[in-house]
């Protein structure tokens, strides 16, 4: 109701004062002249700890956390927009939520895009990654399945990332071959 009163998104900051990134997204990020001018014309922001306080933890489980610092922007329909896992330096995190509130390749964006049809490598490249983020398995289900049905529509990077989320469902030795194929295709994501 306030966020749409005031016309702005929800972002839900879920943080613990002990974590790296969190600490480095309050400090860098957060700090920045332009962050907080765009932040304060534009949302309604709500810091919870995802670890030690109740209402943060079962927020965060409502919202599928699984890594920290999580940002959740919330339109004033209730629906999520988008979301970011982990630390982004100021630009980064500016170029995002200006995406954000424009509603340009957000998750929501992308979703409802899907929903009423387009299929296009770039559509579904980015918001399988969001799907991904969001452990939202129905979603990357249906937007694999369709990959992998209309192969020779698209890269070989998105077949083998399809491939990929359906072996990881699996156990045993086709897991096993996937992996050892992204081994073999990628020897440069694996250095340190």
């Amino acid at each position: 109701v306030l966020s749409r009163a005031e016309n702005k998104l929800i972002l839900l900051d879920f943080y613990s004062d002990n974590w790296g990134g969190c600490v480095r997204l309050d400090a860098e990020t957060f700090t920045n002249n332009d962050v907080i001018e765009f932040s304060k014309k534009h949302f309604i922001s709500l810091k919870y700890d995802a670890w030690y306080d109740s209402t943060g933890k079962e927020l965060f489980s409502n919202y599928n956390g699984h890594g920290i610092p999580l940002l959740v922007f919330i339109n004033s329909k209730g629906e999520e927009v988008d979301r970011i896992v982990g630390f982004k330096p100021h630009d980064e995190y500016l170029s995002f939520i200006n995406n954000v509130v424009d509603g340009k390749s957000t998750y929501l964006d992308l979703y409802n895009k899907f929903k009423s049809g387009e299929r296009s490598e770039s559509i579904l490249e980015v918001l399988s990654d969001k799907s991904d983020i969001m452990k939202n398995d129905d979603l990357s289900y249906d937007i694999y399945s369709f990959i992998n049905q209309n192969k020779n529509d698209f890269s070989s990077d998105l077949i083998e990332k399809s491939e990929f989320f359906f072996a990881s469902k699996e156990e045993g030795e086709k897991m096993i071959m996937l992996l050892n194929k992204f081994i073999s295709n990628h020897p440069k994501s694996l250095k340190a």
